[in-house]
């Protein structure tokens, strides 16, 4: 269990990461280095997000 909660903040802190990236990226000047950035950091921070999530659904989220 308690490598399961560290993965999960791992992940979220991964997330908010990508999030900062994201969000840097956005207001930079156009140009393929920054559709890269752009495509790269939101791929991760969904995927990191999902994965988060569905380890909190797992381990008691649902209000068992």
């Amino acid at each position: 269990m308690r490598r399961v909660m560290w993965r999960f903040w791992a992940l979220l802190a991964l997330a908010v990461v990508a999030m900062g990236v994201l969000s840097a990226a956005l207001q930079a000047r156009p140009s393929p280095a920054t559709w890269l950035v752009v495509a790269g950091s939101g791929t991760v921070l969904v995927t990191a997000s999902a994965l988060a999530l569905r380890i909190w659904w797992v381990v008691g989220g649902r209000g068992r």
